[in-house]
């Protein structure tokens, strides 16, 4: 019996010391660098385009400006709504936090002068939805 104890105690220092050496694993979590925030409505013309005639015959699709990522960069869409096939011109146009236009669509047999590559569409991210015309 008192062997018995012995190996007792000598059982439980050993689980013992083993926890106490055991070492903590950090998990490191990755923290995601999100592009820096933009007030587009900053740029004149998508500011107007936002705030335009509210009395205005709205279109179905609706109008709508959104926000892309391409690699780090912020790219903004809008698009003044519309169906091309009721003759509607439907224009959809990119541009860079900079308010300068990247390239547009033009949807209704006119040629663009600044045609968006299908390359650059591919690369784009969406993020959000920033306003549609509700009214």
């Amino acid at each position: 019996m008192k062997h018995l104890f012995l190996y007792a105690i000598a059982c439980f220092f050993l689980c013992t010391a083993c926890f106490e050496k055991e070492e903590e694993i950090k998990v490191e979590e990755e923290i995601e660098v999100a592009p820096p925030e933009v007030d587009i409505l900053k740029c004149e013309y998508i500011k107007d385009f936002v705030t335009r005639d509210p009395n205005g015959v709205p279109k179905e699709p609706r109008a709508t400006l959104k926000k892309y990522l391409k690699g780090e960069q912020s790219i903004f869409e809008t698009n003044t709504g519309g169906n091309p096939d009721n003759r509607d011109l439907v224009i959809i146009a990119y541009w860079n936090t900079d308010c300068k236009p990247f390239c547009d669509i033009i949807r209704s047999g006119i040629v663009s002068n600044t045609p968006c590559s299908q390359s650059f569409l591919d690369s784009l991210v969406y993020v959000e939805t920033m306003w549609k015309d509700e009214r």
